[in-house]
């Protein structure tokens, strides 16, 4: 994982922080998403790419299961 961020980060490099945005989503197939990886591993993560604001889907139904640790974790200041 350590490679995916420095993946997200090295582009943006030089760019103002506030002008990059993230997206992350889990798998778009319609089954269930029981092996996808949970919130609660994925945003602490996610927050240290060097990125203005972050988006996570967690109010689809298919991932009410991250809500709960959306809430829960806090993003650094």
């Amino acid at each position: 994982m350590d490679l995916t961020i420095e993946a997200i980060t090295a582009p943006s490099a030089g760019l103002p922080r506030e002008q990059i945005r993230r997206i992350a989503a889990g798998g778009n197939w319609e089954g269930p998403h029981v092996h996808d990886v949970r919130s609660a591993t994925l945003l602490p993560l996610l927050y240290r790419a060097k990125v203005g604001a972050l988006s996570h889907r967690v109010r689809h139904p298919r991932h009410q299961m991250n809500t709960r640790h959306a809430q829960q974790s806090v993003p650094p200041t």
